[in-house]
C-alpha cells in the first residue's frame, strides 16, 4: 500500500520549476492565483501518490478533503448558543468557492493525466 515512487517526485520538481517561471513571466493578480492554486492542487496530488500507492480516485479525493478542509475552516465561527439557534456557523465568502473551483479543477487535471498515461502504458504508446 505504501511505497515509493520516483516519477511522481520528478513531476514535483518540473511543477516547482513551472511555477517559479509563473512567478516571472504572469503578473496579472488573478491568473497568477489561479493558475498558481491549480499547480499547487496537481502537486499535492503527486506528493500523495508518491508515497501511497491506491487508486487515482481516491488519492484525489483525500486531496479535496483534505484542501477543502484547510480551506473552510477560516469560515467556521462558534457561537454562543443562547444568543444563536446554531452552536457553529459556517459563512464561506467568494474567496472560498473561487479556491474551491480551482482546487476542483487542479484534480480534475491530475486525474485526466493519470488516465491518459495509463491508456498510454495499455496501448504501448511510448511517453513523449
Amino acid at each position: 500500500m505504501f511505497s515509493f515512487n520516483r516519477s511522481y517526485i520528478i513531476a514535483i520538481v518540473f511543477m516547482l520549476l513551472v511555477l517559479a517561471a509563473l512567478d516571472l513571466v504572469i503578473k496579472h493578480p488573478f491568473l497568477h492565483a489561479v493558475l498558481s492554486n491549480i499547480i499547487m492542487i496537481v502537486m499535492l496530488y503527486a506528493l500523495v501518490k508518491a508515497f501511497w500507492n491506491v487508486k487515482p480516485i481516491i488519492a484525489g479525493i483525500l486531496v479535496l478533503l483534505l484542501v477543502f478542509a484547510i480551506e473552510i475552516a477560516p469560515y467556521i465561527h462558534f457561537a454562543d448558543p443562547s444568543l444563536h439557534k446554531r452552536f457553529i456557523t459556517i459563512a464561506p465568502g467568494f474567496d472560498f468557492w473561487y479556491k474551491a473551483m480551482t482546487n476542483a479543477t487542479g484534480i480534475v487535471l491530475a486525474l485526466m493525466t493519470e488516465r491518459a498515461i495509463h491508456q498510454n502504458k495499455q496501448k504501448g504508446l511510448p511517453m513523449a
